[in-house]
C-alpha cells in the first residue's frame, strides 16, 4: 500500500518522467495460523526522475525487517540509495504526491554514474550473539575506465556468546575498497576493532583492540582513488599509506591487557606485524611491546619490565633460503617475596643475525 503519482512534461527528446510514492507498506512473504513469515517494509518512499539519456533515483527504505523465523533476528533502519546515471543536473527536483504535505526531493550534487546506499542494520540469532553497525555503499568512476566499488561499516557491535558469558566488540569499523578495471578485479581493506572484551568467565580477565590493514593489489597512489566511504553515521576511512606505495602489503596490529587468576597478567601489550614487497623481495615483521607483566603476585612472583621483541624476515625467490634478524630484551626481571634483605634482579638480552 501507500500513496504514488507519475507525471510526464516535454515530448520527444525533451521528455521528463518523474515517479514518486510514499507512506509505502510493502510484506512480502506468506502467512499460516495467523502468523507471518517474509519480509516486511513499512514507512517507505521513492523517487525518480528520467530523461532520455538516464534517471535519477532516490529510496527511502522506512523501516525493513525479516519476521517469523524462529530465533533469529533481522532488521534496518534508515536506508537511503541514491544513484544518478543521467548528465542533466538534478538539484532540489521536487515531485509532490497528492494527499501529502511534503514533497519529495531529488537532490544530487555528484556527477554521473554514481551510486550510494546508506542505513543501520541489525543480526540476532538466538543463544548465538548479536551484530549490529551502521554501512553505507558506494560507486564511482576511476577517471578512466574502471570504478572503484567502496563499502563502509561503522559503529559495528557485536556479542558472541550469551548474555552473562561472550566475547564483545564495541565501535568497531570496517571499510573495503574493490578496483575494477578491464576484467581485473583489486581489492584492499581496512579494519579497526573498537574495543574487544571478554566477559563472564571467572579468573579470566581480558580487554584489547586490533586492527588490520591489508592491500591486494589496488594501486593507492591513483589520482581519484576514494579516501573514505560514507554511512549513515560518518565516514570510514579507507586510508592505506602505512603500507608504503606498493600494491601489495598486510598489517595487523593490536594491544592487550590480560588476567589469569591473579597469576599470569599482562599490562598494555601492544604487536604489530606486517607484509610487505620490495621488488621480488617479500619482507616480513614482527613486533612486540609489553611495559609490565607479572607470574604469580607483587607478594611472590616475578615482575617484568620492558619487554621487547622484534624480527624480520626476508625471503628472496632467487634465494635458496630466508634470512632474519632477531632483537629480544627484557628491561628488568624481579623476583619478589625473597626473605628480608634479600634482593635477587636483572636483565636480559639477545640478537640475531643471518
Amino acid at each position: 500500500s501507500g500513496n504514488f503519482v507519475f507525471r510526464k512534461t516535454g515530448t520527444g527528446a525533451t521528455t521528463v518522467l518523474g515517479i514518486g510514492a510514499n507512506n509505502i507498506n510493502v510484506s512480502i512473504g506468506s502467512t499460516s495460523g495467523g502468523n507471518f513469515t517474509g519480509i516486511s517494509v513499512v514507512g517507505a518512499s521513492l523517487g525518480l526522475v528520467v530523461y532520455n539519456d538516464g534517471y535519477a533515483l532516490q529510496i527511502n527504505g522506512g523501516v525493513d525487517a525479516l519476521v517469523g523465523i524462529p530465533d533469529l533476528t533481522v532488521m534496518a533502519s534508515g536506508l537511503q540509495v541514491m544513484a544518478i546515471t543521467t548528465a542533466q543536473t538534478v538539484q532540489n527536483y521536487q515531485i509532490t504526491i497528492p494527499g501529502s504535505d511534503t514533497p519529495i526531493t531529488l537532490n544530487f550534487t555528484q556527477g554521473a554514474p554514481f551510486f550510494e546506499a546508506l542505513g543501520h542494520i541489525t543480526l540476532g540469532v538466538a543463544n548465538l550473539g548479536s551484530i549490529s553497525g551502521d554501512f553505507g555503499v558506494q560507486k564511482v568512476s576511476d577517471g578512466g575506465t574502471g570504478s572503484y566499488l567502496a563499502l563502509g561499516v561503522n559503529n559495528v557491535n557485536v556479542v558472541l556468546g550469551t548474555s552473562d558469558t561472550n566475547f564483545t566488540i564495541a565501535g568497531a569499523s570496517l571499510g573495503i575498497l574493490i578496483h575494477t578495471v578491464g576484467g581485473t578485479t583489486t581489492y584492499a581493506m581496512v579494519t579497526s576493532g573498537g574495543t574487544d572484551t571478554l566477559n563472564g568467565v571467572p579468573g579470566l580477565t581480558f580487554t584489547g583492540s586490533l586492527s588490520l590493514l591489508f592491500n591486494n593489489g589496488v594501486d593507492t597512489t591513483a589520482a581519484n582513488i576514494p579516501t573514505t566511504v560514507q554511512t549513515a553515521s560518518g565516514a570510514v576511512s579507507l586510508d592505506f599509506s602505512s603500507l608504503g606505495t606498493g600494491a601489495h602489503g598486510m598489517s595487523i596490529q593490536g594491544t592487550a591487557n590480560l588476567d589469569i587468576a591473579g597469576f599470569f597478567t599482562i599490562n598494555n601489550g601492544s604487536f604489530i606485524i606486517q607484509k610487505s614487497s620490495v621488488g621480488t623481495t617479500t619482507k616480513i615483521l614482527i613486533a612486540i611491546a609489553v611495559p609490565s607483566a607479572t607470574m604469580g603476585s607483587a607478594a611472590f612472583g616475578l615482575q617484568f619490565t620492558d619487554v621487547q621483541f622484534g624480527l624480520v624476515i626476508y625471503r628472496d625467490p632467487a634465494a635458496s633460503g630466508s634470512t632474519y634478524a632477531l632483537t629480544a630484551s627484557i628491561g628488568a626481571v624481579t623476583v619478589n617475596g625473597l626473605p628480608s634483605g634479600t634482593t635477587l634482579s636483572g636483565s636480559a638480552s639477545l640478537m640475531i643475525n643471518t
